[in-house]
C-alpha cells in the first residue's frame, strides 16, 4: 500500500515537475517574442510600405510597357491590312523601297 501510494506520488511530482518547465519555457518563449516585436515590430511595417511602393512602380512601368506594345501592335496590324488593301506585297522602310528581309 505504501508503495503504491509513493509511486503515485512520484508520478505527480514528475507531471508537476514536466509542467512546470513547460509553463517555464512558454513564458520565456512569450518574453522573447514580446522583445522581438518591441525592436522589430515599426520595421516591419516600414518593409511592407516600401515593398507596396517598388511594386507599384513595377506594375506602373509594365502598364506603359503593354500600352506601348499594344499601340506598336496596332501599328503593325494597320500597316497590313493597308497593304492588303493595296495589294502591295512588301512594306517600304525609311522610303527606300527595300523589304526588310
Amino acid at each position: 500500500m505504501l508503495c503504491k501510494w509513493y509511486c503515485a506520488v512520484a508520478r505527480l511530482r514528475r507531471n508537476f515537475t514536466s509542467g512546470l518547465h513547460s509553463c517555464r519555457a512558454s513564458f520565456q518563449a512569450q518574453e522573447e517574442l514580446r522583445q522581438l516585436h518591441e525592436k522589430y515590430g515599426g520595421y516591419d511595417h516600414e518593409m511592407t510600405k516600401e515593398t507596396v511602393a517598388r511594386l507599384s512602380k513595377i506594375i506602373s512601368e509594365k502598364d506603359f510597357e503593354i500600352e506601348s506594345l499594344k499601340q506598336k501592335c496596332q501599328t503593325l496590324l494597320d500597316v497590313l491590312q493597308q497593304q492588303e488593301k493595296t495589294g502591295k506585297s512588301h512594306v517600304t522602310f525609311n522610303g527606300l523601297g527595300k523589304q526588310p528581309w
